[in-house]
């Protein structure tokens, strides 16, 4: 019985991430829908000029800022994690220990704590420059 128990309990967590990224996925999908009728809904109304047609037919454009600053906050919540696992293997701390798991999550909001701050440092900096077009 107590394997069952420990089997369930492992199957649970494991459904929490797939469960999240599936609803996370429907919505995204059915919010991409939503805007893709609204926008036609607006162009056959025939109310509209056609510069306000062609701006709503324009895809988004991804910016690639964007990407640059998801892999900073997961490499600086990664090298956190890993700085604290590098810190309970020092201190002999094994995993059946409570601390262990409270570094680990210390050291992974400290990383996040640093993105944040590199992200604000880089924010100034980009406010300071002029914007040039070529």
């Amino acid at each position: 019985m107590e394997d069952l128990v420990g089997l369930f309990a492992i199957v649970l967590t494991l459904m929490i991430p797939i469960v999240a990224i599936v609803f996370s996925m429907i919505k995204k999908v059915s919010k991409s829908k939503l805007d893709n009728e609204l926008r036609l809904e607006i162009v056959r109304s025939g109310n509209t000029s056609p510069e306000v047609v062609k701006e709503l037919l324009k895809t988004p454009e991804k910016k690639a800022s964007d990407n640059k600053i998801v892999a900073l906050r997961w490499g600086c919540a990664l090298a956190g994690l890993g700085l604290a696992a590098l810190v309970c293997h020092l201190t002999g701390l094994g995993f059946g220990s409570a601390y262990t798991y409270a570094y680990l999550i210390l050291g992974c909001g400290v990383g996040l704590i640093g993105a944040v701050i590199v992200e604000m440092v880089l924010g100034k900096k980009n406010e300071k420059l002029p914007d040039v077009k070529p």
